[in-house]
């Protein structure tokens, strides 16, 4: 998945922060019954250029990808609590 990063001093504390986000994009076919929006998601033969493209390369890597690049499953409940971590948040319903 394309994101950011960046590392910080916070100015009253004097901490510094490392934060990063997901990039999204717009739904593909796939995705359109389930969101309005999904990760834009890199090819393998992208993810190196990702680190050193210039920006208008890199904003042409932030598109929807194929359909066909994905697959979903029923999870159970469990996963709707961020206090649940671990393998059993992805186990098939």
């Amino acid at each position: 998945m394309a994101g950011i990063w960046d590392e910080w001093t916070d100015v009253d504390t004097g901490e510094v922060i490392l934060s990063c986000a997901i990039i999204t994009t717009g739904p593909n076919e796939f995705m359109k019954p389930l969101h309005d929006r999904m990760p834009a998601i890199l090819g393998r033969d992208q993810a190196d250029a990702w680190f050193s493209a210039p920006p208008e390369e890199a904003y042409e890597m932030l598109k929807p990808r194929p359909s066909n690049w994905m697959a979903f499953r029923p999870v159970s409940a469990y996963v709707n609590s961020v206090k649940n971590q671990g393998p059993d948040c992805i186990a098939a319903a």
